[in-house]
């Protein structure tokens, strides 16, 4: 029967800290592996979020373009006895100006 032998107690430190170390590595990929997915599934959530809201305000910029347009203005003036003459607008063009 052979006779295990032991070692010093320098290689038997090494063979504990060997094992701790690659425990401590394994457990430090799968958490660091599971707040990756996290991050990343957020992530996903805001970029979605980010570009609903960017369609929301490009019809809203498109809703007041149509809220403002001359024609509608001209409508609504009309309507609430306002009248628009276009003899009655001046423009003022370069008076004055030295070159």
């Amino acid at each position: 029967m052979a006779k295990k032998v032991k070692g010093s107690r320098f290689e038997r430190f090494c063979r504990i800290f060997f094992r701790i170390s690659v425990c401590t590595f394994v457990l430090a990929s799968i958490s660091l592996n599971a707040m990756n997915y996290s991050l990343t599934t957020q992530r996903q959530k805001v970029e979605h979020e980010i570009s609903s809201l960017r369609s929301d305000i490009d019809s809203l910029d498109m809703e007041k373009q149509k809220l403002v347009a001359f024609s509608r203005l001209s409508m609504i003036a009309s309507e609430n006895g306002f009248e628009y003459h276009q003899d009655a607008v001046a423009s003022v063009g370069n008076v004055g100006l030295a070159e």
